[in-house]
């Protein structure tokens, strides 16, 4: 079964629009957040004080609330539209089968989610990295190293296989 879009709006403090990727248990892929319509961003970024923001509990798929797919990229690219160029230099910089490192920014359904070096990130298989160091060494800060397979173009990202923590921060020495 393929994913579903849907757009949320819900009001507290502050009006937040949402629009979300799941797949057919809730399990949020991508996110896009608009605050008040001064701030907006998508979840394969950090945005300022917000970090990586991605629903971390599955979402309820209400029917009423669905758009197309075509309505969700149009919004994803908008808003990844400042990264484009950027984009194109990282896939020049790291061609596949290229050693590259990074710390652990946070764990998401697509796998764990590095930074590189200057948003530049990468998705690490987790199953795969938790085999090669234990599921214990999967941290925030954990330095992890692995090689590039390829890219997600959606969410600019370098996929990385082989994945392995190299540098435990959280360890007792």
């Amino acid at each position: 079964m393929g994913k579903r879009y849907m757009k949320c709006t819900f009001i507290d403090e502050d009006k937040h629009l949402y629009y979300f990727e799941l797949d057919h248990e809730g399990t949020v892929y991508r996110q896009i957040t608009m605050i008040n319509d001064d701030k907006t961003f998508a979840s394969n970024r950090p945005f300022k004080d917000v970090h990586f923001c991605l629903s971390e509990k599955p979402i309820d798929f209400i029917p009423e609330k669905e758009v197309s797919k075509e309505e969700f990229e149009r919004n994803w690219l908008k808003e990844n539209e400042i990264n484009i160029q950027e984009w194109y230099k990282t896939k020049n910089k790291f061609p596949i089968g290229t050693t590259v490192e990074g710390i652990i920014e946070c764990i998401y359904p697509q796998g764990i989610i590095i930074n590189c070096q200057d948003n530049i990130y990468g998705v690490v298989d987790y199953d795969k990295c938790c085999e090669t160091s234990g599921s214990n060494k999967i941290y925030v800060r954990n330095r992890v190293r692995g090689n590039v397979k390829g890219f997600d173009e959606a969410n600019l990202w370098v996929v990385i296989e082989d994945g392995e923590v190299i540098l435990d921060v959280h360890s007792k020495k």
